[in-house]
């Protein structure tokens, strides 16, 4: 059997995703209904599931809501403060896609990795071959269609791809998303933020941007 850490999985991918319909829950409208199998973490499959539960109910699926649920569910007090923890760094709404994209082709080489223990398993029980036979079409079947329902995944994300990366600097800042400089101090940090921004303004006028500042970075 294939050993369970090693399966393919992005922890970070997970998490992120959870906290970005938190943040903003009409996300999930937009990114189709993903089942909780496609999250290899316990926690964010919860998660997950408590996420569709109250949206299945016509409630709005935010932090407030979700962690009372969570409570109600008998979550302790550690992994409710985690769904918390989800939400920070924030996912933009125009990522989310992206990632979840990433989440179904991890979750399908999981679920690959899965027949295929399930497979040698059988050949090696002594399955006879037209008991074999049938688990291989089944195996063909799941791999070709990954339906909504099945072990993994949605079928209208299925053609989804990721979004190529567009770049202000090349190489160094994306046009979408968040971005950190990290310099000790007195190494102008400041003074590049700020040309950054200004040469970026001065290129497209209409376009926003917002800089944060922290005293300890």
């Amino acid at each position: 059997m294939s050993e369970e850490g090693r399966l393919p999985h992005d922890a970070e991918i997970e998490r992120a995703i959870v906290g970005a319909v938190l943040n903003h829950p009409a996300t999930l409208a937009e990114i189709g209904d993903v089942s909780p199998a496609a999250f290899y973490s316990p926690r964010t499959r919860a998660a997950w599931q408590l996420i569709r539960t109250l949206a299945a109910r016509g409630l709005t699926p935010d932090l407030v809501t979700v962690g009372a649920e969570a409570r109600a569910a008998g979550w302790d007090l550690g992994h409710v403060a985690e769904l918390a923890a989800m939400t920070d760094p924030i996912l933009p709404p125009m990522l989310v896609a992206q990632h979840v994209a990433l989440l179904v082709e991890k979750g399908r080489r999981r679920h690959a990795i899965e027949i295929a223990d399930e497979i040698r398993e059988a050949a090696g029980n002594g399955t006879s071959k037209d008991e074999l036979s049938g688990i291989l079409e089944v195996a063909r079947e799941a791999l070709g269609t990954l339906r909504a329902g099945d072990r993994i995944l949605p079928a209208n994300l299925a053609g989804v791809e990721p979004v190529p990366a567009q770049f202000d600097v090349r190489g160094f800042l994306q046009r979408a998303g968040l971005a950190m400089l990290y310099a000790p101090a007195g190494a102008s940090k400041t003074y590049l933020t700020l040309r950054l921004v200004t040469e970026m303004l001065l290129a497209d006028p209409d376009r926003e941007s917002y800089l944060f500042g922290h005293p300890e970075l």
